[in-house]
């Protein structure tokens, strides 16, 4: 018998032909995919436990690794210019070497940078570099090690770090300046808070005629307001009892570029009265010197020849002698400048025997006609009001040399006033093309505030905008004023420039010939029936009712209320209110512009459901429910109408926010300013 067995040990013939297999090794792959089976199974358990959807993950090769980062920089503009030999089919596709960006791993080019790094970032590449495209979390004792190594490296680098004499000089030479400069910067700050920036100096008259300042801290200043080595024009202003006053040491060109009042005060042929020499006759100050051991005689010696030649000019604020008369600025004798060696000698101010007399109708006329600048007779607030004076004299020398002016930056009735009376005074001394900009350049930072301000007092803003050559302010004024005409004529006529005057009459008649058109066309507009006929009392009673309310309505809101024809008796009898019996009081007058919101508005803003209702209530046979509705609705129909035909002045060219409806405004706003119209430009 044949001692051969088959696979499972059962005897049979011959079987070495046949193949075997190894029942370990596929014992084990069934228990590992029945692993895997049950890992699923609990994954999608797991999945739908948590209401989320199941996605089976691809299979990763056993040797990849984690996701690496890159160690160096990606330098895709390192290509930009260079020329590259390529092969001859290489200039189409991405497969193979070509121009442009090359990935050795994956054999593709991109002629696109942005398409070569999101390809270094896709999973293709990963796959290819060997990386399985997760990322592993990393432990506390990794990111330990990581930041030692980094701490390492930084000690290192900072230990080959060589650092030569040269360079450490270089370092102490910067921070020895940067501290000159900080110290330069407190020393000046220092003497802007002295009197006039030049400390306080005892002025003596040695038995030579030199003129010596005594004083410890003496260093004249060459900054606004006093430029003692450059300065040709000295400039005092004094408030009216002599207490405060204010010097300025200027030059005549800026004053004769900003202003034309110093251009002509300053000319060639008024030199004679006006100007000296100094110098030549020894007013200037030349020696440094001391006589007595308790006193230091400073005297400025940095004055070099051509500044002895310069000539020199003197004004002084003139307040007159009786109340109406206008402070202006006078030219003086420069002889006696104080700054460059006149005799003067200071004096207390003058003993009164009573308070002067304010200047109230100068600031009054500065202020036009907002009260807040207006002066009383008490010698308190009209000392005031000279330091406000001052302090405008102040702001326009500053601008003048291209400071800020200080104004008031948070209220806007103080911020008026301030910029008011600049303007005044820079339209005195011609110098308005040079203080305008500034002006509207402070109020518009004030934005929406400035723009409610401006529909409050608009004839007081358009001569502030006129004044300060503001397009803005002045358009928005003029907006208002136009709406508002003649409303406003008091507070403009003999107040104002007549090209102004003019351009607002010619703005108000342009509206109102809008307006005349716009009426007509509201008288006849008119409803059609079914066939395209107009409505008659015949063909169709209830739409005719519908439009003659409306006209009614139309014709008492545009028409003066007519004069009463019964005349009130002075007895008390009252004849008139007897004679009118049980009638109705008449309804107030409404404004053509608000009547017009109101057409522009339509909807239930006028002629409602209820007034409906009682004018058709007149009529009791014609009253009932079908009645009323088609009644409403061709009222309706007709303030559609009427609200398509008022369009064009329902427009707002105002910077100020109306809102629905106008906000309320009972005059219209559809004013268009052009360029052309400014009458500044002519």
């Amino acid at each position: 018998m044949v001692d051969h067995k088959g696979a499972y040990g059962a005897p049979a013939g011959d079987t070495s032909h046949r193949k075997t297999w190894d029942r370990a090794e596929y014992t084990e792959k069934a228990a590992s995919r029945e692993t895997k089976i049950k890992e699923e199974g609990k994954a999608r358990y797991e999945a739908a436990r948590d209401g989320k959807k199941y996605f089976r993950r691809a299979s990763t090769p056993p040797d990849a690794r984690d996701t690496e980062a890159r160690k160096a920089r990606l330098d895709v503009a390192a290509q930009v210019g260079k020329t590259m030999l390529v092969p001859v089919g290489a200039a189409t596709g991405k497969r193979g070497r070509g121009a442009g960006f090359y990935c050795e791993a994956c054999d593709l080019t991109f002629k696109d940078n942005l398409q070569y790094v999101e390809h270094l970032n896709s999973k293709q590449h990963l796959v290819a570099t060997g990386q399985s495209g997760e990322v592993r979390r990393a432990t506390l004792a990794e990111v330990t090690e990581r930041l030692a190594w980094l701490k390492r490296k930084r000690d290192e680098e900072k230990d080959a770090e060589v650092i030569d004499l040269g360079t450490r000089l270089e370092a102490r030479k910067e921070t020895e300046d940067r501290e000159r400069e900080e110290k330069r910067k407190k020393r000046n700050e220092k003497r802007r808070k002295t009197k006039d920036g030049m400390g306080h100096v005892k002025q003596e008259v040695e038995n030579d005629g030199v003129i010596c300042y005594s004083s410890s801290s003496y260093e004249a200043q060459n900054d606004f307001p006093v430029f003692a080595y450059t300065g040709d024009v000295e400039i005092l202003i004094r408030t009216q009892d002599g207490r405060r006053e204010q010097r300025y040491l200027l030059h005549r060109l800026i004053l004769s570029q900003c202003s034309g009042f110093f251009e002509a005060g300053m000319r060639q042929e008024w030199a004679k009265e006006g100007q000296t020499e100094v110098g030549a006759h020894g007013r200037g100050l030349t020696r440094i010197g001391e006589q007595d051991a308790g006193r230091s005689e400073i005297v400025r010696s940095s004055v070099d020849s051509a500044s002895r030649d310069r000539k020199r000019w003197r004004y002084e604020l003139d307040w007159g002698n009786r109340e109406e008369d206008i402070p202006t600025l006078v030219q003086k004798d420069s002889s006696a400048m104080i700054l460059y060696g006149g005799d003067h000698t200071p004096r207390p101010p003058p003993v009164r025997n009573k308070p002067p007399a304010p200047q109230s109708g100068f600031f009054r006329s500065i202020a036009g006609n907002f009260s807040a600048l207006n002066v009383s007779q008490q010698p308190a607030q009209s000392t005031s009001s000279s330091d406000d004076f001052l302090h405008t004299y102040d702001n326009l020398f500053r601008i003048f040399y291209n400071y800020s002016p200080a104004l008031d930056a948070v209220n806007i009735a103080n911020a008026y006033v301030e910029c008011k009376t600049l303007l005044t005074l820079a339209g005195m001394l011609d110098a308005l093309e040079v203080v305008g900009p500034r002006v509207d350049h402070h109020l518009l930072r004030f934005q929406g505030r400035l723009f409610k301000q401006i529909a409050k007092y608009p004839p007081s803003y358009l001569k502030l905008g006129y004044l300060a050559r503001s397009k803005v302010i002045f358009a928005e004024a003029l907006i208002h004023v136009v709406g508002q005409w003649p409303a406003g004529s008091q507070q403009l006529c003999n107040r104002i420039d007549s090209a102004v005057l003019d351009l607002v009459e010619d703005k108000a008649d342009e509206l109102e010939e809008v307006k005349a058109k716009v009426e007509g066309k509201l008288f006849r507009l008119t409803l059609t029936t079914s066939r395209g006929e107009r409505v008659t009392p015949s063909n169709s009673w209830l739409d005719w009712l519908a439009m003659s309310l409306f006209r009614q309505w139309l014709a008492e809101n545009t028409t003066p209320p007519p004069a009463p024809i019964l005349k009130d008796t002075s007895n008390g009898r009252g004849t008139s209110s007897r004679a009118s019996g049980t009638a109705r009081p008449s309804t107030p007058h409404i404004s053509t512009g608000r009547m017009y919101r109101l057409l522009g508005a339509g909807g239930s803003s006028y002629l409602g459901y209820e007034e409906l209702k009682r004018f058709l209530k007149l009529q009791p046979e014609h009253y009932n429910r079908e009645n009323m509705k088609r009644f409403e609705r061709r009222v309706e129909e007709v303030k559609k109408l009427a609200r398509d035909v008022v369009n064009p002045l329902m427009r707002n060219f105002l910077e100020l926010d109306l809102g629905r409806e106008g906000s309320g405004l009972p005059y219209l706003t559809c004013t268009r300013v052009e360029e052309s119209d400014f009458p500044w430009d002519e």
